[in-house]
This record gives C-alpha cells, sequence and structure tokens, in this order.
C-alpha cells in the first residue's frame, strides 16, 4: 500500500548536477559511529579507563576528524557540512539526535526491568512498556498531523520535545515496590510528544534546505537519529549499570534507582533540545541551483 501511495503521490527530483558515490565520507562516518559507540559499551562492562575504552574513543576521534577532512575536500561530499551554517539545520539536526535518545533509548533497559524484575512475559513487557508511547504517537500523528503541519515549526517541535521531557520525568518515580503501571501516564505523555515532534521535525528539515539537498538533508536527519537511539542506549546503559551495582544484592531497589538515573537524564536531553529549538532563529529556504537561498523568510 506504502509502495502504491509512493508510485502515485511522489514526483521525481534530481541535483542539477551529476554526483559521485562519497567513500572516504562514507567509510570515516561509520567508522567514527562505530568505534565511539563500541567506547561507550565497553566503559559500561570494563571501565572508563580500561585500554580498549580508550582506544575506541581515539579511533573514533581520529575518524570524525577525517570525515570532516574528507567532506570539505570532496566535489561530491556525502553530507555538505555548508548545510550546518544554517542555525535552522543545525539546531533540527542536533534536536534529532536527542530526541531519538530522549524518547527510546532507556525503553530497553524499561523491558528489563519489567521481564527480570518484575517477572512479566516478553509480550506483557511490550505492551506496558512500548505500546502506551506508540499508540499515543499514532493517534496524534492520525488526528492530529495536518493541523499541526500548519503550526510554525519551532512550536510543534519545541512543545513535542518538553512533552517527551515530561513523560520521561513522569516516569522517574520508581521505587523497590512499583510495577509495570508506574510507567504509563509517562510513556503516553512522551507518546503525545513523540506525535507532535517527530513527523514535524523532518518537515522542518526539508524546509530549510534548498530543494536539490533534500536527499542529503533527509539522509543526515535518519542517520543522526539512528546515532542518537545507539548512543543513547549506550551511555543510559552505563549510568544504568552503575546505579545497579551500588545497590548490590537490592535487585528491585537497584534496578528502579538505575531506571530513574535513565529517565531523568532523557528528561534533560529532551529539555535541552526544546530550549535549543525554542530559542533558534528559524528559517526555511526556497530551492535554488546552489546551497545559498535566494531568500530566507520565517517560519
Amino acid at each position: 500500500m506504502a509502495a502504491w501511495y509512493a508510485l502515485r503521490g511522489l514526483a521525481e527530483s534530481r541535483a542539477p548536477y551529476r554526483t559521485r558515490f562519497d567513500a572516504p565520507g562514507t567509510v570515516s562516518f561509520t567508522v567514527a559511529a562505530a568505534a565511539v559507540v563500541y567506547g561507550l559499551i565497553r566503559a559500561t562492562a570494563d571501565g572508563w579507563t580500561d585500554s580498549w575504552t580508550l582506544a575506541s574513543f581515539a579511533v573514533g576521534v581520529v575518524a570524525i576528524a577525517a570525515f570532516l577532512v574528507a567532506e570539505r575536500r570532496s566535489a561530491h561530499p556525502m553530507l555538505d557540512l555548508g548545510l550546518f551554517r544554517g542555525s535552522s539545520f543545525r539546531a533540527l539536526i542536533i534536536a534529532s539526535l536527542l530526541a531519538q535518545a530522549a524518547a527510546f533509548a532507556y525503553l530497553p533497559y524499561t523491558t528489563v526491568w519489567l521481564e527480570q524484575v518484575l517477572g512479566h512475559g516478553p509480550v506483557d513487557a511490550g505492551l506496558i512498556g512500548s505500546l502506551p508511547l506508540s499508540a499515543a504517537a499514532l493517534v496524534v500523528g492520525a488526528l492530529a498531523g495536518g493541523p499541526l503541519q500548519r503550526v510554525a515549526p519551532k512550536i510543534t517541535v519545541g512543545v513535542g520535545l518538553l512533552l517527551i521531557g515530561a513523560g520521561a520525568a513522569l516516569q522517574a518515580q520508581l521505587d523497590a515496590r512499583s510495577g509495570g503501571s508506574a510507567l504509563v501516564i509517562g510513556l503516553v505523555v512522551a507518546g503525545v510528544g513523540v506525535g507532535a515532534t517527530l513527523p514535524n521535525l523532518a518537515s522542518a528539515v526539508l524546509a530549510a534546505v534548498p530543494r536539490e539537498r533534500s536527499g542529503m538533508a533527509s539522509g543526515a536527519l535518519n542517520t543522526f537519529r539512528q546515532l542518537g537511539f545507539a548512543l543513547g542506549v549506550a551511555v543510559f546503559g552505563a549510568l544504568f549499570q552503575h546505579r545497579v551495582d551500588a545497590h548490590g544484592r537490592d535487585i528491585r531497589a537497584g534496578f528502579a534507582d538505575g531506571l530513574n538515573a535513565a529517565l531523568w537524564l532523557a528528561a534533560a536531553l529532551a529539555v535541552f533540545a526544546a530550549v535549543l529549538v525554542l530559542t533558534s532563529g528559524f528559517r526555511t529556504r526556497r530551492s535554488s541551483a546552489t546551497s545559498e537561498p535566494r531568500q530566507t523568510v520565517d517560519a
């Protein structure tokens, strides 16, 4: 069904110039992302001063530097770094990374708590720990998606991020006696925020770049979202494990404390992203033959 609608409703668009596959940029970015995430995972298990942890971070830094050099020198870059000179694009890309971490990266640890501590089966854990968020996001997208597209993106994205933060904060009230139902209200609030944020975030990113850079901008958005989730899982995992270990044999209290810590960090990331978006001067660009805008208007 989606393929049928795409074939009927989407128009072909092409850049006004031929492009080539940016192998140096692709390889260096992939190595950088993999090394940083692996370093964070190693730090959780073996400590921040472990030789493999430090080596992974060092490789990540070198690969990031190589990526920046490759993109500046390439005639056909995978990611035009000039796009980041626009305050709108820059704020939205950072917000996408933080939003994905804040909204979703704690969910694996919620599932572990529900299954291993509270004794729920996989199906029940999924229904309790994910369905309220997903259902709320679906309802918001279905019922309010059109009207929200007519609101200034800094408002919908900014307020949506604040709701994601509020939802995480509402969940961060767990103790050794808490059950899975303690998560539901917070998950619903976060889901409303997700439904308001993510579709409008994509639209705002595409509106912030020239039309011929739409594919590049969309790719960057999706990449940073996935990177935000991966980094978020690793960072939350390190914090979660540290707090669990601090409680020793008191598993229920340790898991609750670890989840609270991860959720409070998620709330802080969402609020920071919201402030970044709400205080940024949003601009949208009309199509142009180059990456320079012909005209800018307030969105």
